[in-house]
């Protein structure tokens, strides 16, 4: 099940990025798109993770989410 997530997570995360990085727009040649996609991608990870210390989150849903959607959504998934 883990696996699972993990995939289905990582494409929602790279189509969310793809379409993002296409819509918002690049002034003067400075990637605007890339930081905001990082910048937002690690706010919504440390709010989740906080949240899942609060709570009962399966797991596989924090691998899904965690590393799968917001890896693949942010430039984490280099690292």
């Amino acid at each position: 099940m883990t696996y699972l997530a993990l995939i289905i997570g990582s494409l929602l995360g790279g189509i969310l990025r793809y379409v993002l990085s296409m819509t918002i727009p690049t002034p003067d040649s400075f990637p605007l798109g890339i930081l905001m996609i990082n910048l937002s991608g690690s706010l919504i990870l440390g709010v989740f993770y906080g949240v899942a210390d609060t709570r009962r989150i399966k797991p596989w849903l924090r691998v899904g989410f965690g590393a799968g959607v917001i890896g693949t959504f942010t430039t984490f998934s280099t690292f």
